[in-house]
């Protein structure tokens, strides 16, 4: 039983981490049209985690917003992006980078 919830609580976690490589970057909170997420920087690219709960969230319409949250976050063009519901990364063209 206790290993039960100790699986639990580390998939629970893992739920709200980025990839392994944004460990240590700048993290920036942006609300896109009531979907809230926590947009994680790194050096071309981005990843935002969606953050809040929300009952039927079509992949596309949350992918849409996140990009949106990337962009404000990032102050760059998204030039594409990938994900679901919960999980968006994109590449990112910055100015003078």
């Amino acid at each position: 039983m206790r290993r039960l919830v100790l699986l639990l609580a580390l998939l629970a976690a893992a739920c709200d981490s980025p990839h392994p490589r944004f460990a240590g970057r700048p993290v920036v909170e942006v609300t896109v049209e009531g979907d809230r997420f926590r947009v994680h920087l790194g050096e071309g690219e981005a990843q935002a985690l969606r953050i809040n709960r929300r009952w039927g969230a079509q992949d596309e319409e949350v992918v849409r917003r996140a990009r949106i949250a990337i962009a404000r976050a990032s102050g760059c063009r998204v030039t594409r992006a990938v994900g679901d519901r919960n999980i968006v990364s994109a590449a990112l063209d910055c100015p003078g980078g």
